[in-house]
């Protein structure tokens, strides 16, 4: 069986022709690991904006600006990836005081939660 993928340039090849039943087992077991293993690790997920430092239900003005500052990281981060989605994850609440970018191309913001500006 042989195991590859061209992204991350992981090769693996081995033939348990010879093998006994229970190593041709293992073998096998091992080669699913790695072709999930490199599926998922050749394969970028949406950026959520707690993977940039945002602090959730927090109305503090620390708050405000980390979060201005991680939802900035995860915009320009996203530019540069693949999957060019930033996710505002469901059931978090962040307040945040501005966002300014520039020079982004067909990004998504997948807003879920709430995003919101403080009233005080």
């Amino acid at each position: 069986a042989v195991v590859s993928t061209q992204s991350t340039g992981l090769h693996f090849r081995f033939t348990p022709i010879c093998l006994s039943f229970m190593k041709v087992y293992h073998i096998t077991l091992l080669a699913s690991c790695l072709i999930l293993l490199c599926l998922s690790s050749s394969v970028d997920c949406s950026q959520s904006i707690l993977s940039f430092g945002a602090i959730a239900n927090d109305q503090s003005n620390a708050a405000c600006w980390t979060n201005s500052k991680a939802i900035t990281k995860a915009l320009y981060y996203a530019n540069t990836s693949s999957d060019r989605t930033v996710l505002v994850p469901e059931g978090y609440n962040f307040c945040y005081f501005y966002v300014e970018v520039y020079g982004l191309q067909n990004i998504i913001i997948e807003i879920d939660g709430i995003l919101s500006i403080p009233t005080t």
